[in-house]
């Protein structure tokens, strides 16, 4: 299950930033100084400071420019990784495949055991929730349909910074659009 947690400091109670990913993954890199929320800020305009369960803006403080955009920058990475770790549409079978990160360790096994030529297909369940037969021809274009995801996706946050350091309110730049959504060219 992919999350997003707010992190701040401990000891001044400060937001700090977002990290998204699988919950286990996410918590297990929090340190003795950071803790955290589900609950996100209201906005990203103020610095904020997480008091009595709930975010309170210190009204003395505005985030610069730098900060902004490194907040900014930060949201973008997260909804990047978001699209790499949410499916695969692989055409011949026109079925989205899973990419969250026990899918990934499970898909190197394979992997491993196609380079050892010790891999006889099997079942494998879809994100619709039906089988089909996973063979050496499939993994190879699940493979390709997962970097051209993957390079996508870099692409598209990579444009995106770009576009959002030209700006003069970073909070505000939109960088919902042109993902590729697991929907990719990859021949």
């Amino acid at each position: 299950m992919n999350i997003k947690i707010y992190l701040y400091n401990k000891e001044d109670r400060k937001f700090s930033h977002i990290m998204g990913g699988h919950a286990f993954l996410v918590t297990e890199y929090i340190d003795e100084y950071i803790d955290y929320t589900l609950t996100p800020p209201p906005d990203y305009n103020h610095v904020w400071r997480w008091i009595d369960s709930e975010w309170v803006a210190d009204p003395t403080e505005e985030k610069s420019i730098a900060e902004a955009q490194a907040s900014v920058w930060s949201n973008i990475k997260d909804k990047r990784q978001d699209q790499i770790t949410s499916g695969v549409l692989v055409k011949s079978v026109d079925k989205v495949f899973q990419t969250d990160n026990n899918s990934i360790i499970q898909y190197s096994n394979i992997g491993g055991m196609i380079a050892l030529n010790n891999y006889e297909p099997i079942q494998w369940k879809t994100e619709d929730n039906s089988w089909v037969t996973l063979t050496e021809d499939l993994f190879k274009e699940l493979q390709q349909a997962m970097s051209a995801n993957t390079q996508s996706n870099y692409a598209t946050a990579e444009q995106h910074k770009e576009a959002m350091l030209a700006v003069e309110d970073p909070l505000n730049y939109d960088y919902s659009k042109g993902w590729s959504n697991g929907v990719v060219d990859y021949n």
